[in-house]
């Protein structure tokens, strides 16, 4: 069971690194070759960030009922912590 965690011979570090070294060099020649200039059209957006206000055809209701659910919220804006869950 070779394919377990076990301590790494110097010359397997060597091995491990020359074959990385093949994947990134072949990948970058593959990358090198793709049309950067074509972008498919359903991917381009007409507005890159979103501008704030009130959204059009919002429901008042579902809106009410959706900022009372919120359990942090400073006026009409849910107020989040970003990562907290994170270690």
């Amino acid at each position: 069971m070779d394919f377990l965690w076990h301590s790494v011979s110097e010359e397997e570090k060597k091995m491990i690194k020359e074959e990385a070294k093949k994947i990134m060099d072949a990948f970058a020649k593959a990358i090198s070759k793709a049309d950067n200039a074509r972008v498919d059209e359903n991917l381009r957006r007409k507005y890159q960030v979103r501008k704030e206000g009130k959204e059009q055809g919002c429901d008042e209701a579902f809106r009410k009922m959706f900022l009372d659910n919120a359990p942090n919220k400073d006026g009409d804006i849910i107020v989040a912590e970003k990562g907290k869950w994170k270690t």
